[in-house]
């Protein structure tokens, strides 16, 4: 009777070790998928953004995020390009149990934007792009390659001259208008001068020109400087 009950005793430990281990398994299992695949988690594309300029952005599905310093990037086709400068926005500080420090990484979205060398003779490129991250849920995916091909014939155009040629044209221009107002002004001092020098010689033509004079300049901005000139010399005659 004591064999029989160690027996049932030894028999109910085992069934529970196996419960227990099954039930283990199913909820790993459970966990295991719903954590996707690397190229479902992270999904990289290119553009251009400038002739010379490309940006790569990372569509990062939910409950898994991308290490910021783990971005990069590099040509591989036309030969002879390469990246001569990367920019990266700042990411959100996360404690990584991985690394076991602060690290930058990035939740939705992260982009790398690379000015590259070396292209300006092909419409296409052919770029690599690095990286790596983690699902929340503690899996940590080995680091990522992936090639993405970019029309540099889609980029939007140069500005020509640049920032500043807006205002090198606005300088143009107001030269030109000094010029133009510069020009006015000799105008209308020449003519100052001929009214003067006919009224100081007298005679019937010079008042019927100062008579015309006086009509158009009625109907001109300029009377109101005029009037001290003319009074000026009406008295002095």
């Amino acid at each position: 009777m004591k064999f029989q009950a160690s027996v049932a005793r030894q028999a109910r430990a085992a069934l529970s070790l196996v419960v227990a281990l099954l039930l283990t398994s199913l909820a790993v299992s459970a966990q295991a998928q719903n954590i996707p695949q690397p190229e479902e988690a992270f999904q990289p594309s290119a553009e251009a953004v400038g002739p010379d300029t490309v940006r790569v952005t990372w569509d990062v599905g939910d409950d898994t995020y991308l290490y910021r310093d783990k971005l990069d990037l590099s040509v591989v086709e036309p030969e002879g390009g390469e990246v001569v400068a990367t920019e990266v926005p700042a990411g959100k500080e996360k404690y990584d149990e991985t690394f076991d420090k602060e690290m930058e990484v990035f939740y939705g979205e992260a982009t790398l934007t690379a000015e590259l060398s070396g292209v300006e003779d092909t419409d296409e490129v052919v770029v690599e792009a690095r990286y790596q991250g983690c699902a929340d849920a503690g899996v940590c995916y080995p680091p990522q390659t992936k090639e993405l091909t970019v029309s540099l014939a889609d980029a939007p155009a140069a500005a020509a001259g640049g920032p500043g040629s807006g205002g090198g044209d606005g300088g143009a221009a107001g030269d030109a208008g000094e010029g133009a107002g510069e020009g006015a002004a000799g105008g209308s001092t020449s003519e100052q001068g001929q009214f003067a020098a006919a009224l100081e010689s007298g005679g019937l033509v010079a008042l019927g020109l100062f008579f015309l004079a006086g009509l158009g300049l009625a109907f001109t901005p300029c009377i109101f400087p005029m009037v001290p000139i003319l009074s000026g010399i009406i008295v002095g005659s």
